[in-house]
């Protein structure tokens, strides 16, 4: 069983949970809102990073970019970068969505 979040996924305010029914992820509205705009900022975000972490792997140059890092030195940050974000878009999308879990595990 998932444990329960006590603090607002976006902001980090405090949650009061219903008694019944699905717990709550987000404090309020503007907040989920907030949340799905992140959402698709990460996704572009990564799309990015995910195009430059290839340009750089099939690089076969070895100049030093304008921070004098090497293509692998470069590579390394990009993909610490891609954790970083697919970290946070984990942590958004933590929101149970659509069926509950009972009624999934009654229609498999």
């Amino acid at each position: 069983m998932p444990e329960k979040v006590t603090a607002c996924v976006k902001c980090g305010g405090p949650l009061e949970q219903p008694t019944t029914g699905r717990p709550r992820v987000y404090c309020s509205s503007p907040c989920r809102t907030a949340a799905a705009y992140e959402v698709q900022r990460i996704n572009r975000r990564l799309l990015a990073l995910e195009e430059r972490a290839s340009e750089l792997r099939h690089s076969r140059s070895s100049t030093r970019d304008w921070l004098a890092r090497t293509p692998q030195q470069a590579l390394s940050d990009v993909e610490a970068e891609i954790a970083a974000a697919e970290g946070r878009l984990r942590q958004l999308l933590a929101e149970p969505r659509g069926k509950s879990p009972e009624r999934a595990r009654r229609n498999a």
